[in-house]
């Protein structure tokens, strides 16, 4: 599959995942970060977030869809 740069609201946006830079703490205040917990149901996320736990710099954490 090509690489595919599209410029629109990232929770509208069709993928097979979404990549976010967001605090490594479990939590969701504003921007991308805000708008794809509210996309996902901001509890269900947010819970999931707090079993992760702090993400440290360079890991990554995945969460369901």
């Amino acid at each position: 599959m090509p690489f595919k740069i599209v410029r629109n609201d990232i929770t509208k946006v069709k993928a097979d995942v979404i990549v976010n830079t967001a605090n490594p703490n479990p939590i969701c205040v504003s921007g991308t970060d805000l708008a794809i917990y509210e996309a996902a149901g901001k509890e269900q996320l947010l819970a999931e977030r707090t079993g992760i736990g702090k993400i440290a710099r360079g890991d990554i954490a995945v969460t369901g869809a």
